[in-house]
């Protein structure tokens, strides 16, 4: 599995009562049968106020096919103040700095 494009912003602009994380990006998985899904995650024994953490979770059912199929995974919720990254881990690593998008 391969995942690319991530993404991660804040809805900052006038009027729009968003407060949540969003946190997107793609995977090329090697089955269609595949699931994906962004949990949060734990960032360990380090404090890092301005770090958030998600887990990618492939779920691999017994029955699958081989289609090779690029599909995109998002996460959205309430990540608290002050969050500045993103970090994956799990079946995906990444670091993603959050954007405030206005």
């Amino acid at each position: 599995m391969d995942c690319f494009d991530w993404e991660a912003w804040c809805n900052r602009m006038p009027g729009a009562r968003d407060e949540d994380l969003h946190v997107s990006g793609k995977c090329r998985l090697e089955s269609s049968s595949l699931g994906l899904r962004l949990v949060p995650g734990n960032e360990g024994v380090v404090d890092e106020p301005d770090l958030f953490v998600l887990s990618l979770e492939v779920d691999r059912p017994q029955v699958g096919d081989d289609r090779v199929e690029e599909r995109e995974v998002s996460w959205s919720g309430d990540a608290g103040q002050g969050v500045q990254r993103v970090r994956l881990q799990g079946a995906a690593s990444a670091e993603i700095a959050v954007r405030e998008a206005h």
